[in-house]
């Protein structure tokens, strides 16, 4: 089975009149649904940062909580809030785009790995 994600999108414009989306994975298939990167801000986790979609690495490795001194982590949902509609336009397409690169790459790297053959060696 190949690796999916599904999310709910709302994107709306915020009571300060910016462009703001809004994304969270419900359901994950053959990875996990953490898949956005936040940034630990010391002031307290109102503070963190969205810094971008995960990695393989990050998945693989990245904890799904602030605790134990981690610097970053992974969450399964993140609103971001763009300056203007032309940068939420763009804003969203490379979105997109990052969560199917991941989604890709992980499944490049399983069927790679996934093998049921005879291995000789001499």
């Amino acid at each position: 089975m190949a690796a999916s994600l599904q999310l709910s999108r709302v994107s709306t414009i915020n009571a300060d009149n910016k462009p703001q989306t809004t994304l969270e994975v419900t359901d994950a298939q053959e990875i996990r649904s953490e898949v956005f990167v936040y940034s630990v801000d010391d002031r307290g986790e109102e503070y963190d940062t969205y810094a971008s979609v995960a990695t393989l690495y990050e998945i693989e490795n990245l904890p799904n909580s602030r605790q134990g001194g981690a610097v970053s982590y992974l969450k399964n949902s993140v609103t971001i809030v763009y300056d203007g509609v032309q940068q939420a336009s763009f804003g969203q397409s490379q979105l997109t785009l990052s969560l199917e690169t991941l989604i890709k790459e992980y499944n490049t790297y399983k069927d790679k790995f996934e093998k049921n053959d005879t291995l000789e060696i001499s």
